[in-house]
């Protein structure tokens, strides 16, 4: 209401109304949902896997727009970057550790940015992207794998961030590759004459540590004398080589800083090794005893032993494997597998798992057997 000071009358005043934009949804092509939201002659767009989705998007928009606060992102400059001006910003906004820095920065020089360098990122079609990995390194799935992976990871951020409308690296099964040929679990006798078959104690350790307590390669030839303490191993650091040079860091995820106990088999002999290092020298050092253990000179050694007990394709990161099965084969739950092996996920320990209810249906087969008898 308000009082005129000419008429002395009251009138009704209109109602100030802010504009709710105007939003719509289409479905694509691929069978996403795209959300469109026009406001004060400004685009914003985003697109989802179900309408649901676009839908809840809108609203939320219209939302803001009521409260004022609304806000479209503007592609840098008014367009979309080439990949050659995102990869380095991507890069440098990502929290790594210093060899997986090294290695993304090491894939975008070889394979991403010799062909996408010059390429708008939201002119990269899903064509165009099908027809670059048919041709991406076909002997090498586990590389092609990596490379595809990193590639969808980065758009996806510039689709998170609506620098692009959708996520053109949509190839099934792009993103994993597997092995030549399966792994194949060793049997204990199988360690056993591996760690024998080893040139000397500080090797035959390594082989038994990472085949009985789970370690990682850059767990072991980090730990110290003090990280050994009453049976049991202290996790809490791993060293990684980029460019050449030793980076001693954090494990590779937080669930990686743990404490293993050591089987009572391996204790004495444990030990008595650690009885003549320091407790802050390096455990397993390389040969010169100061510094950390190549591992081209590990496999010097490695490589043979396997080879002369008859287990030519087995990989030294194989031996966690072992370690994963036989804890789940105690009846280790889930929690306790993911503890010991220092996963991040509960994904990675269900393997061992399944791999333990096999060998379960085995011997409950051989319980049949017997009461037939």
């Amino acid at each position: 209401m308000h009082l005129s000071s000419d008429t002395g009358r009251w009138s009704v005043m209109p109602k100030s109304r802010r504009t709710k934009g105007s939003g719509t949804v289409r479905q694509l092509a691929s069978g996403r949902f795209q959300a469109i939201m026009m406001h004060d002659g400004q685009r914003q767009a985003r697109t989802f896997e179900t309408k649901a989705g676009a839908q809840g998007w809108l609203n939320s928009q219209r939302q803001d727009i009521t409260d004022g606060v609304w806000t479209p992102t503007p592609a840098a400059g008014g367009r979309a970057p080439t990949f050659a001006e995102y990869a380095p910003q991507w890069l440098a906004r990502r929290n790594l550790k210093p060899r997986t820095r090294h290695d993304y920065q090491a894939l975008i020089d070889a394979y991403l940015t010799p062909v996408w360098a010059d390429v708008r990122l939201d002119r990269i079609s899903v064509e165009d992207v099908e027809q670059w990995h048919a041709g991406l390194l076909p002997d090498a799935p586990t590389q092609r794998a990596h490379v595809y992976s990193l590639l969808r990871t980065m758009l996806t951020t510039a689709y998170q961030k609506d620098v692009i409308p959708a996520n053109p690296c949509r190839v099934p099964g792009a993103g994993s590759a597997k092995r030549a040929s399966a792994t194949e679990i060793p049997t204990v006798a199988q360690v056993a004459a591996l760690a024998t078959a080893m040139t000397s104690t500080k090797y035959r350790l390594m082989v038994l540590m990472a085949a009985w307590c789970g370690l990682r390669y850059g767990e072991l030839t980090e730990l110290r004398g003090a990280d050994i303490i009453d049976g049991r191993v202290k996790v809490s650091r791993a060293v990684s080589r980029v460019g050449g040079q030793y980076i001693v860091g954090d494990t590779k995820s937080e669930a990686g800083v743990r404490t293993v106990a050591v089987p009572s088999f391996i204790r004495e002999e444990l030990d008595d090794f650690v009885a003549g290092v320091a407790a802050g020298a390096l455990l397993f050092p390389s040969s010169r005893g100061n510094s950390h253990m190549a591992p081209s000179a590990f496999y010097k050694v490695y490589y043979p032993a396997r080879d002369s007990v008859g287990l030519p394709d087995l990989r030294f990161h194989d031996l966690r494997h072992f370690q994963g099965t036989m804890y789940a084969q105690t009846g280790a739950t889930l929690a306790e597998i993911q503890g010991r092996l220092g996963h991040s996920t509960v994904q990675a320990a269900m393997r061992y798992q399944g791999i333990a209810q096999g060998r379960d249906a085995e011997l409950t087969e051989r319980m049949v057997a017997l009461a037939s008898k």
